[in-house]
């Protein structure tokens, strides 16, 4: 059967793994795509569903040859399962990748302008299953972002396709059957509709040829060939040698990580800080997208293509580079790159002494903010700034500490003893009490020595007011101290949250301090609120193991199953060390024993405190319900915040021991009470007495409501 518009053979191509048809559900999704389709677009829309493996081919076909002409549709829809995003299955080597090859190279190309002026793919995504973090990762580096018409089903201990018969009360994810399979037929009706729309504006070229070729002698023929040829070199010229108009490109660039070419390659953390300083003085231009060192470092040594750089961080241009130092001489050579074709826009080398490093990197900067004035109107310039140090080996030990800092972990005390040996060098180097700041805030494992963290800031800011990492250790520390010494007030609050938008609003791409304000406001039991944060803490640093595990695992506690577990599997993916605790936490929500012990036994190995655990006791303790065993392995653990007082209170809800709870809530806030699941708990009059206690009803009514909470009159509150 034709397609609706001609050359291409069918109008949908419908991709799946054979396994997945074993119960007939993809045979069932056609024949009600079928039907929907027909009563949705005035045309006949043709399927190709080939529920015979071997559906229409003998033993002496090529297959491959075969399949490309059936792929020459105009919609391919894989349904996405626990098996279909396999490199070396059939459905994804000679169905996928092949239709996104030919489409990419037709007339009409993959992607579609659509009527409302949206733009969307040829390639329309089903998925029946939450996909594993892996599989999660080979869709998106096909698709980028994906973006999926989902037939899941969801409950405690249950990932399978959705169907027709499923009560939409008992689904986590609250679907009906019939609804999806509405939303499939007007994307296809969207998409045909733009597609007739792009093809009217396709000449048919066997005509144009003809009446041009009938008339014109071969010497003709050849001078207009050579003319066409002539414009089409002029007019690359001209494009490449003189630019573009500025709108060509969107206002976004990502600075990688400078390549160390130093005689002994020892001079990685000098390169970095390099490329880091670029990343600071970048970000200060308005108007100007730029990636965080966490995410645009992530591709370091990983000899990723630059184009798939370009696309995963979202930017239209790239700065790579390298520096090599020796002796007193310094060399840096920056290069700019268009991310959406490759092509080197722009390079210069910078030679200067050592002594001359802050000059050398201003000249880098004004480089390139030149070209991004040249190729993207922006209007920003290189403010003349004060010199952070004249002090050489005070900055040395603070780009040493800053590569320490940046390893997390036990690293962080090696931070701060080469960043505590720079500020006493120069006890006038903002930055670098900035970033011993930052060190303490996160130092042991991540629990902090906030009464430091918070001088260093107060120290820094003294010296320099415009640093946004210090307030957000200000409004961090002050607000986890105080959360776990008791005594938060209005005025603690209001302060609290003054720094932390004063950090946003010095540098909006600081994902550090969304980061830390989602928690914090999640502690205070405001997640709609946290959730902002997390999400943007994610757009702005999209390549942060902890940004996508943070924001993951609070949609979990919140009941959003199937996408904060994607994003929780691809914090663990990225190198979220604490990534397997939460997932094994979520396995003991969702029943999932096996699951739970094997993640806990993957965090032991990277967070040697939690070793002293003895894992498959506690999860069946937690299976059974057993809470006296429970409280007496927890009880073993060390007293110490943060590890033991977070873990101990879930494991304690999980168990439904509500008691232990009301006794952390002074030390790590709400979040745990504020799940829709612990609508229990917070019936209980010891939960309803702390929180009028501890003031946090007139936070509420200041700050906003949590979504289970409701006011009461002006002191008073109540709780679904």
């Amino acid at each position: 059967m034709a397609s609706i518009l001609p050359p291409f053979e069918y109008d949908i191509f419908i991709s799946y793994r054979h396994n997945d048809n074993r119960s007939g559900w993809v045979r069932e999704f056609v024949h009600q795509l079928s039907e929907e389709l027909a009563a949705t677009l005035k045309d006949r829309v043709s399927i190709y569903f080939d529920e015979n493996p071997h559906d229409g081919l003998r033993e002496t076909d090529i297959v491959d040859d075969s399949l490309k002409d059936k792929l020459k549709c105009l919609i391919f829809i894989p349904i996405l399962s626990q098996t279909y995003c396999d490199p070396k299955s059939f459905a994804w080597s000679n169905e996928f990748l092949v239709f996104k090859r030919q489409a990419s190279e037709d007339a009409i190309g993959l992607k579609v302008k659509l009527a409302n002026t949206n733009t969307t793919s040829r390639i329309l995504p089903i998925r029946i299953h939450d996909l594993d973090a892996e599989d999660l990762a080979i869709i998106e580096n096909e698709t980028g972002p994906l973006r999926s018409v989902d037939f899941i089903f969801k409950s405690i201990g249950v990932n399978r396709p959705l169907m027709p018969t499923d009560n939409p009360d008992k689904n986590q994810n609250r679907t009906f059957y019939r609804d999806q399979v509405n939303k499939v037929a007007n994307c296809v009706k969207e998409i045909i509709g733009g597609l007739k729309g792009a093809t009217k504006q396709i000449p048919n070229q066997r005509q144009d040829q003809e009446q041009v070729i009938q008339p014109m002698s071969r010497k003709k023929i050849a001078m207009a060939a050579a003319t066409i040829l002539f414009l089409l070199i002029v007019s690359f010229s001209v494009y490449h040698f003189f630019q573009g108009e500025p709108d060509q490109l969107d206002r976004s660039i990502a600075v990688l990580a400078f390549q160390d070419l130093s005689q002994n390659h020892d001079q990685e953390y000098f390169s970095d800080g390099i490329s880091e300083e670029l990343i600071n003085a970048l970000v200060k231009i308005e108007g100007l997208k730029v990636p965080s060192r966490t995410s645009s470092f992530w591709f370091k040594g990983k000899g990723t293509d630059l184009k798939e750089i370009g696309e995963r961080l979202n930017v239209a241009l790239i700065v790579e580079g390298s520096v090599r130092k020796s002796g007193d001489n310094l060399r840096i050579t920056a290069q700019l790159i268009d991310a959406t074709n490759g092509y080197h826009l722009w390079s210069e080398t910078y030679d200067h002494n050592i002594r001359d490093i802050f000059k050398a990197q201003d000249e880098v900067t004004k480089g390139i903010i030149k070209q991004l004035r040249q190729r993207l109107g922006i209007e920003g310039t290189l403010s003349d700034r004060k010199l952070p140090t004249t002090n050489l080996e005070a900055y040395d030990l603070y780009l040493r500490g800053r590569q320490f800092f940046l390893m997390k972990g036990i690293h962080v005390s090696n931070a701060i003893e080469l960043l505590s040996e720079a500020v006493r060098l120069d006890p006038g180097f903002a930055t670098a009490h900035a970033a011993l700041a930052e060190a303490y805030a996160v130092d042991d494992l991540g629990f902090g020595d906030f009464d430091k963290a918070i001088a260093s800031a107060n120290r820094a800011l003294s010296i320099d007011s415009t640093l946004s990492g210090a307030y957000a250790v200000l409004a961090w520390s002050d607000s986890t101290a105080r959360l776990l010494k008791s005594f938060l007030t209005m005025k603690n609050m209001d302060n609290i949250h003054s720094n932390f938008r004063r950090a946003i609003a010095l540098d909006p791409q600081n994902s550090q301090a969304r980061l830390w304000y989602g928690i914090t406001m999640s502690r205070f039991g405001q997640y709609n609120q946290a959730y902002e944060q997390f999400r943007s803490a994610v757009e702005t640093d999209p390549m942060s193991a902890v940004n996508y595990g943070v924001l993951g695992f609070q949609e979990t506690l919140h009941g959003d199953d199937s996408l904060g577990l994607a994003h929780l599997k691809e914090g663990v993916r990225l190198g979220f060390v604490g990534g397997h605790q939460r997932l094994a936490l979520y396995y003991l929500d969702h029943q999932q024993w096996e699951n739970a012990e094997k993640a806990f036994r993957d965090h032991a190995l990277l967070t040697p405190m939690s070793s002293q655990v003895d894992y498959h006791q506690l999860v069946g303790a937690v299976r059974q319900k057993d809470i006296a065993t429970v409280r007496k392995i927890l009880e073993d653990l060390d007293t110490k915040h943060g590890f033991a007082s977070g873990f101990k209170t879930r494991i304690s809800a999980t168990v439904g021991d509500y008691e232990r709870i009301e006794g952390s809530l002074a030390e790590i806030g709400l979040g745990e009470a504020m799940r829709p699941i612990r609508k229990e708990f917070r019936k209980r009059e010891s939960f309803l007495k702390f929180v009028k206690q501890n003031g946090y009803v007139q936070y509420w009514n200041k700050y906003g409501w949590p979504d289970v909470c409701f006011p009461v009159g002006e002191n008073e509150f109540g709780c679904n």
